[in-house]
């Protein structure tokens, strides 16, 4: 019989990419509140040896590198109106930069399934008082964050479904994190809560399903194993299991129906 908890285990929601150009069809302009992206193009490379003259070894070495760096940081309470989504796209195929790093976003998340699974909780808190429930329709305000990690070597499918950005673009292998989530009370308050986004799969999953999934097609889904064609969801559940001196390992992933 295995000694571990539920304490010893720990859940971490994320979408299979940082691409831009693959994800931000999965969040509506009008839902998202903050966008941060990235991206450096190398525009220039020198490299030059001495002597020149033939039969000559050279022994000096001249390397230049000219680097276009690129961010966008995006707010909706400092600029207001829609994400930029188009504005992104079209400067996109204006610089020929191919694609951005996203390295935040927050969006609002609608989920009867939220509502239920916090409605309960507050509930069962109440010690027979009557709780202030969330009202039915409730948005949440989710947040994700870039996660370059070489751990996620380990997993499945993800280094296929990023095969572009990894060998032509030069990202890092990442996922996109889900690390927060608020009320829309909170939000327009102010105030602090501790919704956890890491303990309970049931939570992550009815975030994770509220995205459009849609906005990342199957066609961009592809993972080709022998001849043998798949199509992974664009989103999926990392799992840790705590290794005492060795911290969290991780120790599978778990797909979203």
């Amino acid at each position: 019989m295995s000694d571990v908890t539920e304490h010893d285990v720990k859940y971490t929601g994320f979408v299979r990419t940082v691409s831009f150009q693959k994800a931000i069809g999965m969040f509506p302009p009008g839902d998202i509140t903050r966008l941060v992206l990235e991206r450096g193009v190398q525009t220039m490379r020198v490299h030059e040896k001495y002597p020149t003259k033939p039969g000559k070894v050279p022994y000096f070495f001249r390397d230049e590198i000219t680097v276009a760096y690129y961010r966008w940081e995006w707010d909706a309470k400092v600029h207001g109106g829609l994400c930029p989504v188009d504005t992104v796209q079209k400067v996109i195929g204006k610089v020929n930069c191919g694609d951005y790093v996203i390295k935040e976003l927050s969006v609002v998340i609608r989920s009867d399934a939220l509502v239920d699974y916090y409605n309960g909780l507050l509930e069962l808190k109440s010690n027979g008082k009557k709780p202030v429930l969330l009202r039915p329709g409730c948005e949440f305000h989710a947040l994700f964050k870039g996660n370059p990690s070489e751990e996620l070597q380990k997993l499945d499918f993800i280094r296929e479904m990023n095969h572009k950005e990894l060998n032509e673009y030069g990202f890092k292998l990442s996922s996109l994190d889900l690390v927060a989530l608020n009320t829309e009370r909170a939000k327009k308050y102010g105030e602090r809560e501790f919704l956890s986004v890491n303990e309970d799969p049931k939570v992550i999953r009815a975030i994770l399903k509220a995205l459009d999934w849609s906005g990342w097609p199957d066609e961009q889904r592809v993972v080709d194993k022998d001849g043998v064609k798949s199509y992974p969801k664009p989103a999926a559940v990392r799992q840790y299991t705590f290794g005492g001196t060795e911290g969290w390992i991780l120790s599978g992933q778990q797909e979203v129906d």
